[in-house]
């Protein structure tokens, strides 16, 4: 009996193993086939993902091609201040590749920038509120630069603010014409002033000269008393001197236009300081070109490229009791193009606004008027031209006519 119950039992548990094991076949080829479509749906799915991130990246490229295109600075910020785009303008203004530029607040791009345009992001994000016009200084290392701002709200999708959008445009050149602008106005204002002065003073210039000299050749006087007169002399000679400077930089001078080559003029004007300028270790080297003729004033243009010589030489000899002294000549489109470069202390920054200004002058009394850039300033406007001090130039001065 337990061997008949035994075999029943194998029997059925035979028969039941052999149920579950078909089941299980059953179930694991509807595995495999849920596997099979499972890959299939990943497959389309990863396909689609690639094709809408083909898509994403192409429609990024082109809306960076646009942001490229377009002349004005553009750069999206988040909302730590994070500059999260940037097109090509925006990098060759400031001098830096895109690439070093995301990522960055402006404090960081800009070391000496104060936090203010961080709390302008600030005032946009929050508020939702644009800020525009804002006009910025800025020390990039392609120079000073400015620049005016308008930065707006930027928004997702759902529209939430989620940083800001800006829009700059480089002002630079606009900055440079109005304080070339402000200077031309300022040079002719005291230009009719300093005229009047100019012409009332010769009269009782020309009394005192004129005694002077009747009483310096009287019999009587004692050495010491002719010592003085000629003191006077002199005095009233510089006097003189002055008051024609005046009448030449308030322009009442004719200037006579005559066809000359700038690189003669040049050439005169070194040879007149020649021996002065051996005297003082300067040593000058010439880098012209071969130039076209134009119309000129001769002693006008000669008396500014004189006083260049004449400034560089005393900054190079006053600091270091020796120098070196670069002219070029070089024609540009339609201009001719004179450098004087010298290797002396350079204009302080704060000073470079003020050196057209008459009577600025950072010599000694009695060693210059501070006429002498106004008045070179002028003869250079009259001739049609432009005097630029370099700002860029940092291994001493550099003057561009």
């Amino acid at each position: 009996n337990d061997f008949l119950l035994t075999k029943e039992e194998h029997e059925n548990s035979t028969k039941k193993y052999l149920e579950i094991l078909f089941e299980f076949k059953k179930k694991n080829k509807e595995l495999e086939d849920l596997k099979g479509d499972l890959e299939k749906i990943v497959e389309e799915r990863t396909k689609a993902l690639n094709d809408s991130k083909r898509k994403l990246q192409v429609k990024s490229e082109e809306l960076q091609v646009m942001l490229d295109a377009s002349p004005a600075m553009i750069f999206i910020k988040d909302r730590h201040s994070r500059i999260i785009r940037a097109n090509k303008s925006f990098a060759d203004v400031i001098g830096k590749d895109v690439n070093n530029i995301i990522g960055k607040t402006e404090v960081e791009l800009f070391s000496d920038m104060s936090g203010h345009m961080n709390e302008d992001d600030s005032g946009v994000s929050l508020l939702s509120q644009p800020k525009l016009n804002v006009v910025e200084h800025l020390n990039t290392s392609v120079g000073e630069r400015w620049v005016i701002i308008d930065q707006f709200p930027y928004r997702d999708i759902d529209g939430t603010v989620i940083g800001t959008i800006g829009f700059a445009l480089d002002i630079t050149e606009r900055k440079h014409l109005e304080e070339q602008l402000i200077q031309s106005e300022k040079l002719a204002s005291i230009g009719e002033l300093v005229a009047g002065v100019a012409h009332e003073l010769n009269n009782p210039l020309s009394i005192i000269s004129g005694f002077s000299e009747m009483v310096k050749s009287a019999k009587y006087l004692k050495k010491k008393e002719r010592e003085r007169i000629v003191k006077v002399i002199g005095a009233t000679q510089r006097c003189s001197a002055i008051v024609n400077n005046l009448l030449r930089f308030s322009r009442k001078s004719k200037i006579k236009m005559v066809t000359a080559q700038i690189n003669t003029i040049i050439n005169d004007a070194l040879s007149m300081m020649k021996s002065q300028l051996m005297l003082d270790n300067i040593n000058v080297e010439k880098q012209f070109s071969q130039l076209p003729l134009t119309m000129s004033d001769i002693n006008q243009l000669q008396s500014v490229f004189l006083n260049f010589i004449k400034n560089a030489r005393d900054a190079m000899y006053s600091t270091n009791k020796k120098g070196n002294l670069l002219i070029k000549t070089y024609q540009e489109n339609d201009y001719i193009v004179i450098e004087f470069i010298d290797d002396g202390p350079g204009i302080p920054k704060e000073n470079r606004n003020k050196i057209y200004d008459p009577f600025y002058t950072t010599k000694d009394i009695g060693k210059g008027t501070g006429l002498g850039l106004s008045l070179c300033y002028g003869v250079i406007k009259e001739h049609e031209g432009e005097l630029f001090y370099d700002d860029t130039y940092n291994e001493g001065a550099k003057f561009i006519v």
